[in-house]
């Protein structure tokens, strides 16, 4: 699994990916360099369990898991909602982001069909994420802006999360 990676140069040391993340696996040190920023958050890959909550508290792309960009989330939107219009052009399209742990238990007969899945006169497109609390606060404003009519979260049941506040993070 891809662990916490932070990209110091566009750390603003604001803190909120050491306060959210569960598993202690991020700390803010003093920042000796001339960013102007006071704090540089630090990763601990041995404590990381690879939730991806740190990545959903930064709006700076600061932190990622593994060397992976924090643009491939738009980058995934992005071929999900092009498949789900090839599939089913002149149709609406509904985005379901669910964890992975979600998608294995109940989404998966749903994921890489042929044909669209449908629910009424919409086509449903499901995307998964390591833990809904790795979504950015602004994936549904921005899923919505590239094309989805229509944008739903589906988290771990209440008080099953395996990576313990995926569904507390994401509200």
């Amino acid at each position: 699994l891809p662990l916490v990676n932070v990209c110091e140069e566009h750390c603003t040391g604001c803190t909120l990916c050491a306060l959210d993340c569960p598993y202690n696996a991020l700390e803010m040190v003093a920042r000796d360099d001339d960013s102007g920023h006071k704090f540089l958050a630090i990763a601990k890959p041995e404590m990381c369990v690879s939730c991806g909550i740190c990545v959903g508290s930064c709006n700076w792309d600061a932190i990622t898991l593994g060397d992976s960009s924090p643009d491939i989330v738009w980058q995934a939107i992005a071929m999900h909602l092009g498949m789900a219009k090839a599939k089913a052009p002149e149709t609406p399209v509904r985005l379901i982001f669910t964890c992975d742990r979600h998608a294995a238990q109940g989404a998966r007969p749903f994921l890489n069909q042929d044909a669209p899945v449908m629910v009424g006169d919409t086509a449903v497109e499901i995307v998964t994420v390591p833990c809904v609390g790795t979504l950015l606060p602004d994936t549904l404003l921005r899923a919505l802006d590239a094309g989805a009519q229509d944008v739903q979260i589906l988290g771990c049941p209440p008080d099953d999360c395996r990576n313990r506040e995926g569904n507390v993070w994401i509200e």
